[in-house]
């Protein structure tokens, strides 16, 4: 008995790296092109698509044909499943899924990547996880083929379940082992951990963190030592009319508009022919209030060479506290996210 004659329906091309870099069906080759195991840029003829990312976090799709080029904004949940997208002039179009990724037919996708942030494969509409190493079939809610690491591996006993049966919880973007999320308190801040980040990793932060914190209560220390009058001969009340003639003497050509806010006002109150010296006898400034004005943009520069030593170094403290907190910032984030 003869068999049926085969038809070919579609052809995927592999790299060396077990990539899928390529799927065929009656049209020009769909190139798909990645950065590290992430997918960048598919092409497929005059058609380009481009993935916008940053970190973990999706941040839209790029469309450009014959010198046309468009953007699609994507509003994602916490486990990177494209939710909304928005592009110019329309209304945002909303994507629904099952806890296992199905979409219904009502439910189009609107944007090249889907649920937990894979590309569905167009043909069949499973999810080739691993850049292509395996299907996930979101109907069955299962795999089509058998994980190569179980059942005594990270595959699990199970060699086709998903998530070992919690997709709520956990993601598999590699087609091999689950990743389950997790929050962890660090520094009063909550963070939803996704990744297989270990217990030494995580008490790494955590004391890295600690140890920020402490530099940055240092710093604050040391500026509320330099505002403190018994600390700093600079600091305590002097009469107006000698700061005012030490700025007017160190800056001759300095206009009353570049003064510090307390100068510039007593200056404008005065006549231009006044002797306002004389007039201004006995009048005394705090000069920690005026240091504190005198932290805004531009004003430092036009004091004496005392009070620039003064406020640059307070400047200094704030932008090493500013560079704390951002390092605080990006340690914590590499191993999870804030939660919202």
């Amino acid at each position: 008995m003869l068999s049926p004659q085969s038809c070919v329906l579609a052809r995927y091309s592999y790299d060396p790296l077990d990539r899928l870099i390529s799927h065929t069906r009656s049209t020009a080759p769909a190139l798909r092109f990645y950065c590290e195991n992430r997918l960048v840029t598919e092409i497929q003829g005059a058609l380009r698509h481009s993935i916008v990312q940053h970190d973990d976090l999706l941040l839209a799709q790029q469309q450009h044909e014959n010198e046309v080029f468009g953007t699609t904004l994507l509003a994602t949940d916490l486990q990177r499943s494209v939710l909304h997208t928005l592009e110019k002039n329309t209304e945002s179009q909303p994507i629904a899924y099952s806890a296992y990724g199905h979409r219904s037919a009502e439910s189009g996708l609107t944007s090249r990547l889907g649920f937990n942030g894979e590309r569905p494969d167009p043909m069949t509409g499973h999810y080739l996880l691993g850049n292509g190493y395996r299907a996930f079939n979101p109907a069955l809610m299962r795999f089509n083929s058998p994980d190569s690491l179980s059942p005594f591996g990270k595959g699990g006993f199970n060699s086709y379940t998903y998530c070992l049966g919690d997709p709520i919880n956990g993601r598999d973007p590699n087609g091999h082992w689950s990743l389950f999320r997790r929050t962890v308190e660090i520094d009063g801040m909550k963070l939803q951990v996704y990744r297989r980040a270990t217990r030494r990793e995580i008490a790494n932060v955590i004391d890295e963190t600690s140890r920020i914190n402490e530099s940055i209560q240092g710093k604050k220390y040391e500026i509320n030592q330099i505002f403190r009058a018994d600390k700093n001969e600079f600091l305590k009340k002097i009469p107006l009319k000698d700061l005012a003639k030490d700025v007017i003497n160190t800056n001759p050509s300095v206009s009353t508009k570049e003064l510090p806010p307390t100068l510039q006002t007593f200056l404008e109150t005065k006549p231009a022919s006044a002797d306002f010296f004389e007039l201004e006898r006995g009048g005394t400034v705090d000069i920690t209030r005026l240091g504190h004005l005198s932290l805004d943009a531009g004003d430092k520069r036009h004091l004496s060479d005392l009070t620039k030593n003064f406020l640059e170094k307070t400047s200094s403290l704030l932008k090493e506290i500013s560079d704390l907190r951002t390092q605080k910032h990006r340690l914590q984030l590499s191993i999870g996210r804030f939660k919202l």
